[in-house]
């Protein structure tokens, strides 16, 4: 039988997030394998002092015969480097890679990264089951893969329709001790995260979700969610949960039954989650209330409701105001996220979302620059006009030198526009940050993200940047 190793990427040096959590989507693979009868292990690099040791010591001692590595954009030289690490230590091993980046560069990665022999795209499950039980790689769909000095790119899996047929997580896999998610406004907790649905209908241009998961959404029923919660309250002493889908409240009925158990078990938990201002009213935000959910978070992005409908956010500023009133109203809290160097946005749109921002009642609002992803229609547009050269290859190393002032991965480029260059959207940042925040607070922020002397050489663009927008 063979022996399968799942990897999880480890982040760049400057890390950036605060708490991790267990990769749910290894989860979900590593449970179907193993119920096929499968050796199964999985390795999180991202809790990981010493990636590459590590990487090896396990690989050493459990002989897969596959491995498979999961990262996403901001990660992909790591998750490189792992591939490299894996064939180091025996070329025979088969390696596999998936995730969110990999579905949209497949053939740009085969034809640069020697070490990667399969690429996922999609929805990994069955593919990986598929490739496990050693079935032709002509037939399997929704892999990209090499084969005599041709890159091949078989036709996508269908999605899986009915979510609960999948094993719950396999949580036994994990060091479950080892994360510490960061849940806002609450104290003495051990929070997780959980998967209720797949897809979303709207197909954000800066965002890859749609075409990931599909457009037509698919949701675990309130009995599988409830059996998950169960599982991590009672063999892991779970007591918060953050409800991580694009749109928690799209399927209404879900919602509500879901809402409804957690009252009648009398579950004594607290929860966030992830919700459309279009999406949400009065009853299901005070069913959510009595379930536990403390807080919700939405996207808003603009101030400007052209800019909104130029992104197809399809959403209204005054659905905006009004689900933020409603919330405050029943006593749930809000985290409002907004984006500037949007799509068309100028200097005096930008105006607008900041002034927006400043008059929105909610108890956090985070704002921030657009990056760009692959499988966006943002990175289109980026090719179009120039922000990313014709020769631009995401397997090519690349360096982001305005990350420093954004905060951002520095290997993620920065869009910007022919009327609207970085240079401008870094003035109007710290010209923002020099009105709010003390520079000494935003010195020792930057400082800790300094790893390389181009890290060094932005900060003192950074620092003198700020001190010019502090001055005028």
């Amino acid at each position: 039988m063979k022996k399968i190793l799942l990897v999880n990427s480890h982040l760049e040096a400057e890390k950036l997030i605060k708490g991790e959590m267990p990769p749910i989507g290894l989860g979900y693979i590593a449970a179907v394998l193993e119920r096929e009868g499968f050796d199964v292990s999985i390795l999180d690099l991202i809790i990981s002092k010493n990636p590459k040791t590590s990487l090896q010591k396990r690989i050493k001692g459990f002989s897969p015969d596959i491995v498979g590595i999961s990262f996403a954009s901001a990660n992909r030289f790591q998750a490189f480097e792992v591939a490299k690490w894996v064939k180091d230590v025996n070329e025979n091993i088969l390696v596999v890679v998936g995730g969110p980046h990999t579905t949209f560069t497949a053939e740009d990665m085969l034809r640069n990264i020697k070490e990667v022999d399969i690429v996922v795209r999609g929805e990994g499950e069955n593919v990986m089951l598929n490739i496990v039980k050693g079935k032709k790689l002509e037939y399997i769909k929704g892999i990209s893969f090499r084969k005599n000095s041709r890159i091949h790119h078989n036709s996508p899996q269908p999605p899986i329709k009915n979510l609960d047929e999948l094993p719950l997580p396999a949580y036994h896999l994990f060091d479950m001790d080892r994360y510490n998610l960061v849940m806002p406004f609450i104290k003495n907790y051990k929070a997780a995260t959980l998967s209720t649905m797949r897809g979303c209908p709207y197909g954000c241009n800066f965002c890859s979700c749609t075409a990931m998961w599909g457009k037509y959404p698919r949701t675990l029923s309130a009995e599988k969610i409830l059996e998950n919660i169960k599982l991590l309250i009672d063999d892991y002493r779970v007591n918060s949960f953050y409800v991580v889908d694009e749109t928690f409240t799209l399927h209404k009925k879900k919602c509500s039954e879901l809402c409804k158990k957690i009252v009648n078990e009398k579950l004594d938990i607290r929860w966030m989650t992830d919700v459309r201002v279009n999406e949400v009213d009065r009853e299901v935000l005070q069913s959510m209330k009595r379930a536990g959910c403390y807080m919700v978070a939405y996207g808003v992005e603009s101030g400007n409701q052209k800019i909104i409908d130029k992104i197809g956010k399809r959403i209204t500023l005054k659905q905006v105001l009004d689900c933020t009133k409603m919330c405050g109203e029943l006593g749930i809290k809000r985290k409002a996220f907004f984006t500037f160097g949007l799509p068309d946005d100028t200097m005096e749109t930008i105006k607008e979302t900041f002034i927006f921002r400043e008059k929105l009642d909610a108890e956090n609002k985070t704002m921030g620059v657009i990056n760009i992803y692959p499988g966006t229609g943002v990175e289109s547009i980026a090719r179009i006009n120039g922000c990313l050269s014709k020769d631009f290859s995401w397997s090519d190393k690349f360096y982001e030198p305005y990350h420093l002032i954004f905060f951002t991965p520095s290997s993620i480029p920065i869009f910007s526009q022919p009327h609207l260059s970085k240079k401008q959207l870094a003035w109007f940042h710290m010209k923002y940050l020099a009105e709010k925040k003390p520079i000494s607070m935003q010195i020792k922020k930057a400082m800790k993200r300094i790893h390389s002397f181009n890290d060094l050489r932005a900060m003192f663009n950074y620092g003198a940047g700020y001190l010019k927008a502090r001055l005028t």
